[in-house]
């Protein structure tokens, strides 16, 4: 192991350790990749990782020293809503202006966000990924997509 020191007017306000890349360092995880299907303005979409994502995960979290086994699910996991209610919709999205042209609804709201789709995860696949990352992709409608791990 190694140790950078930084200083300021000439005394260590910070240091930081560097670990070599051996499995005693290493920090293995389990990462499952889920799709989310949202219905907020009317049409079912559904978020996915760009191609190459996957990939640009794993050597981000192996440059930490951590060794990802990553589950990409097949189904994705389903935030539609139904003819009466929308669930979704209605506690994490607010109406207004997607983009100058369009008005609708997008996510604005996250406090409950997680609870929310860990319920959702667990209503759907049961204890399949119980113990695992998740990683939950999202699309909006306007095409730009954000992605949430827990």
């Amino acid at each position: 192991m190694q140790t950078l020191y930084v200083k300021a007017d000439g005394e260590i306000c910070g240091a930081i350790k560097i670990h070599p890349n051996t499995p005693k360092f290493q920090k293995k995880i389990n990462v499952v990749f889920v799709n989310v299907t949202t219905d907020i303005n009317g049409k079912a979409v559904t978020g996915s990782a760009k191609a190459g994502g996957a990939t640009f995960f794993k050597k981000c979290l192996n440059q930490a020293l951590v060794i990802p086994n990553l589950v990409v699910e097949t189904q994705d996991l389903d935030c539609t809503g139904n003819l009466l209610w929308n669930t979704f919709k209605n506690k994490f999205c607010t109406y207004g202006q997607i983009n100058k042209n369009k008005k609708g609804y997008r996510v604005t709201k996250d406090s409950g966000l997680r609870s929310y789709l860990e319920q959702k995860l667990k209503d759907q696949f049961g204890n399949k990924y119980k113990g695992l990352l998740y990683c939950v992709f999202y699309r909006r409608k306007s095409g730009l997509e954000w992605f949430l791990l827990f």
